[in-house]
């Protein structure tokens, strides 16, 4: 069989044994590719193998970046450096569709193996929860010295990149990334905002700001819908920290000096934990996960600072300013659903019947009228007797935390404390009949619980600046609860 070809009707996962990383290329418009990709900006290529006893496969990943400054001198050897760890984190993609027990990994720094083996082991928790697998023992990384991109020692840092004092700030459309523009730019900052893809939430939400947005693109290669429709192993990837060091590339093509993400502290937090590891759907949104990042990037090179702007808050707290945003209520969306990649299953905005939906529905019930939040989802989700199962998997009445970006069990049940102080909530029937529930269990937050839900956190990665500039929202909008 030719390498990289499937022919097979059913996918041997078995036949694999090793995924070894092969390459990465990047492409400089202007300098490296013809006059059509100026348009484009820099490609960056990635280039993966899963090879065994069935055979070679051979995966390639694109990403075109938005136009910028031009890549010479030290920013092109520092883009080259942050395309590198890209390879790195994108390669998870490729990897899980066999799982197997040995990795090819290029010389890595102590940091940067420190990153990506969290990475995988924890980063992937929920596609191992889901297919039954053990990554506390595998994979094992193997490094490769001869006759390979990147063999030998891991690149060191780069400096003198001359950046401006400019925060690049990635853009999903959902509420987070709202309040971090905002933020930002009502401090003053020059602010440009990010997204891959350009989704029309992401979209909507930046012209909301009245900001320039950048946009990149990220190719998949064809081959992995086709292995995913044979049987190949399929789940969860931490997608955050592909999209995060997208957003590093771009902000040297745009000459930003920091990154901005909007993950919050309820991010830490794992559903469960199987074979000593924890299992978070947002591993890659989390302190941890972001820390290690830092410290790779720092190898790559010291000029750009990774933050999350909103990681001393809550998902609730960041609701409440949030609810004060009028011009982003219309147009923002957490839906996945509304992202999917099928067009014929993609809702306008909302589904009405996730985890997501469910919770954003109880985040801003206790700072939002009842009629206004059922607008804006298309439902009113708290008098709908089929969202009580999913309601009581968010306040831990059941089952487990779901296998989405959504808030804390605590802070669930926080919500729907401050919902029900609400007259017009507390008519909505799931609301008394939860809270009676939680009652029953001994499980209703008390005054302090409230207090502790909403209060801002000490453990964050944010520059000064940063802190004062959020420190200023958060002394205008301070909730009014009701008692």
């Amino acid at each position: 069989m030719a390498a990289g070809t499937v022919h097979r009707v059913s996918f041997d996962v078995s036949g694999y044994d090793t995924f070894t990383y092969v390459g990465v290329d990047v492409l400089i418009a202007g300098l490296d590719a013809g006059p059509e990709a100026d348009r484009y900006g820099p490609t960056i290529t990635a280039r993966y193998r899963m090879s065994g006893d069935a055979g070679e496969l051979e995966f390639a990943e694109t990403f075109r970046l938005a136009p910028g400054d031009a890549l010479v001198g030290p920013r092109r050897t520092a883009f080259a450096r942050i395309a590198r760890l890209l390879w790195l984190a994108a390669g998870l993609s490729y990897y899980k569709t066999a799982a197997p027990q040995t990795v090819l990994v290029p010389v890595l720094s102590e940091a940067e193996r420190e990153w990506l083996e969290a990475l995988y082991r924890e980063g992937l928790g929920e596609f191992a929860a889901v297919n039954d697998i053990d990554l506390s023992q595998r994979p094992v990384f193997a490094t490769y010295v001869s006759g390979a991109v990147g063999a030998g020692e891991a690149p060191g840092p780069v400096g003198g990149l001359e950046l401006s004092r400019r925060s690049l700030v990635a853009v999903g459309g959902g509420k987070d990334s709202c309040v971090s523009l905002e933020v930002l730019r009502q401090a003053g900052d020059d602010v440009v905002a990010f997204s891959v893809g350009g989704h029309r939430a992401a979209r909507e939400c930046v012209e909301a700001a009245g900001l320039p947005l950048a946009v990149a693109h990220r190719t998949l290669d064809p081959r992995l819908g086709e292995l995913n429709r044979a049987g190949a192993l399929n789940g969860h990837v931490p997608v955050t920290a592909v999209v995060s060091l997208v957003a590093v590339a771009q902000a040297i093509v745009s000459g930003a000096d920091e990154v901005v993400f909007s993950n919050e502290r309820s991010a830490d937090a794992p559903s469960f934990w199987a074979h000593g590891l924890p299992v978070n759907h947002q591993y890659s949104k989390g302190l941890a996960a972001e820390r290690r990042l830092r410290a790779a990037l720092a190898g790559a090179t010291p000029e750009i600072t990774y933050y999350s702007l909103l990681r001393p808050l809550s998902e609730l707290r960041i609701a409440s300013v949030f609810a004060r945003l009028a011009r982003y209520l219309p147009v923002f969306t957490s839906c996945n659903a509304a992202f999917r990649l099928d067009e014929g299953r993609r809702v306008e905005r909302w589904c009405g019947h996730c985890p997501k939906c469910r919770f954003v529905v109880l985040a801003l019930a206790p700072f939002l009228p009842r009629e206004r939040v059922a607008a804006i989802i298309g439902a009113d989700l708290l008098d709908d007797e089929a969202q009580l199962t999913g309601y009581r998997e968010l306040l831990g009445l059941t089952g487990f935390k779901p296998f989405e970006c959504v808030g804390e069990i605590e802070e669930s049940r926080v919500a729907l404390v401050l919902a029900a102080r609400q007259q017009d909530w507390r008519e909505a029937s799931l609301v008394g009949r939860l809270l009676a529930e939680l009652r029953a269990a001994g499980l209703e937050p008390g005054e302090g619980d409230v207090e502790a839900v909403l209060a801002r956190s000490t453990e964050h990665e944010l520059p000064a600046h940063a802190a004062s500039a959020l420190d200023g929202v958060l002394a205008v909008t301070e909730p009014a609860v009701a008692r």
